[in-house]
C-alpha cells in the first residue's frame, strides 16, 4: 500500500485526519489527543480497552481514555510532536480509518502532508519528525503489530491547511484561479493556541510572534469548569466533559442537565473581543489588503456570538464548513496537487492524470 495520500493535524486538543482510503474513498477521522496510560495496576482495569504501545509505553487514546480518567496523561509542551503518544495517535489514525487491515504488511504512505504552530515551527523539530516517519514506526495495537512509514513528507506551518483548503479542490486543482496569489489572513483558534498566520502569493510569511499561547478553546473551557464548581459544587476536574457545552449540549451534573448556554455565551464573548483587539494589533496594517480573513480551528463556531467581530472588515470573513477540520482537508489537497504536479512534469496529458 504506497499510494496513499493523508492530510494530517495531531493539535493539542484533537487529532484529525483527511485521507483516500484505497478503494478510492475520502475518510475522515476525529478523535480528542487523551491519552491514558496503561501500566502498573491500572493495567489490569484496562484490559477491556484498545492498547496502542510503542517503545514500552502502552496508552489508550481518544474518547475511550476519558473511562479512566485516573490514567489519563497530558503533553502540552511544544515539542509534543517527537512524544511517543503522538506517533500512538497516527497509528490509531490507521486502524480507524480501516488502512491496517490486520496483517503484519507495513504500511507505506506516499504523500504525508501536516503541521506545527507556527511559534513552534522549529527546524530541528522538523528534521526529527521527517526522520522518524521516513524511517518507520512500529506500533503495537492489542495483539497486532503495525509498522508505518512515509515516502514524502512535508510539514507546513498550521493555518497552512486552511489556506489550502480554500484555493484547492480534493483533486489538487485551484477552485478560482489567481485568488492564491492575493493575501489570506488566516487565526486558527485552536485547543491551547491560536495561529495568526499570513499568507501572500502561497508564500508563508514567517512572524514570530504569530502565535498566541495559552489562549485557545481550553481557556474557556477551564472557566465553564470553574463556574459549575462555584454555582453547582461541581468536584470533577476533566475539562473534556465541558466541550460538548460548546456545541450547545446540557452538562450532566448530579443527576441533572443543567443549561450552562448563558455562562458560555458571556465567557465566550469575553474571549472573544480579547482575540478581536489581539487581531487588530497584529494585522493593524495588513487587514484592509487581505483577500479573506479565515476562520478556522475547533473554536471558530464561537465567533457567532459577536456578530460584530472585526466588523470593518466583515466581508473578507469566511468560516469553513467544517472548521476544525479545515487543516486538515487542505493538508490533503496540498498533497494532492503535489502529486498532479509530479504526473504533469513526467509527461502525462492532463486528461491521463
Amino acid at each position: 500500500m504506497n499510494q496513499l495520500n493523508m492530510g494530517l493535524d495531531i493539535g493539542y486538543g484533537q487529532v484529525k485526519a483527511y485521507l483516500e482510503h484505497p478503494d478510492n474513498k475520502i475518510i475522515k477521522i476525529f478523535f480528542p489527543r487523551i491519552f491514558a496510560e496503561a501500566q502498573g495496576e491500572a493495567w489490569k482495569e484496562l484490559r477491556s480497552a484498545d492498547i496502542y504501545g510503542i517503545d514500552g509505553d502502552r496508552y489508550i487514546l481518544g474518547e475511550e481514555a476519558l473511562n479512566y480518567h485516573k490514567s489519563i496523561k497530558t503533553s502540552d509542551a511544544r515539542d509534543y510532536v517527537l512524544h511517543n503518544s503522538y506517533w500512538a495517535c497516527f497509528g490509531k489514525v490507521l486502524v480507524d480509518g480501516g488502512i491496517y487491515t490486520g496483517n503484519n504488511e507495513p504500511i507505506r504512505i506516499k504523500r504525508l502532508v501536516t503541521g506545527i504552530a507556527p511559534g513552534h515551527f522549529d527546524r530541528q523539530i522538523i528534521r526529527d519528525m521527517k526522520h522518524k516517519i521516513r524511517n518507520g514506526v512500529e506500533i503495537t495495537w492489542n495483539n497486532h503489530f503495525i509498522k508505518f512509514s512515509a515516502e514524502k513528507v512535508i510539514i507546513l506551518p498550521q493555518g497552512a491547511g486552511t489556506f489550502f483548503e480554500a484555493i484547492l479542490t480534493d483533486d489538487g486543482t485551484q477552485i478560482e484561479p489567481g485568488t492564491d496569489k492575493l493575501l489570506h489572513g488566516i487565526l486558527d483558534f485552536g485547543h491551547r493556541t491560536i495561529d495568526y498566520v499570513l499568507f501572500d502569493g502561497k508564500e508563508f510569511i514567517s512572524d514570530p510572534h504569530g502565535l498566541s499561547e495559552d489562549s485557545g478553546v481550553h481557556v474557556i473551557l477551564n472557566k465553564l469548569l470553574e463556574y459549575t464548581k462555584n454555582h453547582y459544587g461541581y468536584k470533577g476536574q476533566n475539562t473534556e466533559k465541558f466541550r460538548p457545552v460548546l456545541w450547545g449540549e446540557k452538562f450532566l451534573c448530579k443527576g441533572q442537565l443543567i443549561d450552562l448556554s448563558g455562562p458560555l455565551k458571556n465567557l465566550a464573548g469575553k474571549h472573544i473581543r480579547q482575540i478581536e483587539q489581539d487581531a487588530k494589533k497584529r494585522w493593524e496594517t495588513q487587514l484592509d489588503d487581505m483577500y479573506k480573513i479565515i476562520l478556522c480551528g475547533g473554536g471558530a463556531h464561537l465567533f457567532s456570538m459577536i456578530p460584530d467581530f472585526l466588523n470593518e472588515n466583515k466581508t473578507q470573513i469566511i468560516i469553513p464548513a467544517d472548521p476544525g477540520f479545515s487543516n486538515a482537508t487542505g493538508f490533503f489537497r496540498f498533497a494532492k496537487m503535489q502529486e498532479r504536479l509530479e504526473f504533469l512534469k513526467s509527461g502525462k496529458l492532463k486528461s491521463d492524470y
